[in-house]
């Protein structure tokens, strides 16, 4: 059971912490940076870091599916056991879907708001961790 995160661009001094705070907690994922550049560019990127994989492919898109802590929770113990999961992260401008459309099991949103791609980062490795503690009932889980 792994968990990968293909997120464009560099996290910012601000947000490094808090990534490899959650990062340290969790060892079965991980996050891969993608040079940020032009839409079609990164989605190419990201097409060759999923070539060969068999992942569950999740893009992280404002338009997709919304889901409560809970339902994320209980999504991936759902699909793990089965394949690992892949998230994607794109730029500020998102990615291109026509290009990678075919890769993609489901569009998540993580919000109805609109957040930085960085930000949705953060936000996105604390639900993973969040999932993590519903399924062991942690008191972090139950706030």
């Amino acid at each position: 059971m792994k968990i990968t995160i293909i997120a464009v661009g560099k996290l910012s001094y601000i947000y490094r912490p808090l990534q490899d705070d959650l990062l340290k907690r969790m060892k079965n994922v991980e996050v891969i940076e993608i040079k940020e550049s032009n839409k079609i560019d990164e989605t190419k990127t990201i097409i060759k870091k999923l070539k060969g994989k068999d992942y569950y492919v999740i893009l992280c898109d404002v338009s997709g599916k919304e889901m409560d802590s809970h339902e994320f929770s209980n999504f991936l113990r759902d699909v793990l056991p089965a394949k690992d999961v892949c998230f994607i992260i794109g730029g500020p401008d998102g990615v291109e879907k026509e290009l990678i459309e075919d890769k993609i099991q489901l569009e998540l949103s993580l919000s109805k708001m609109t957040f930085n791609h960085q930000l949705c980062r953060i936000v996105l490795l604390e639900q993973i961790y969040r999932a993590f503690m519903i399924w062991k009932k942690h008191p972090y889980a139950l706030r």
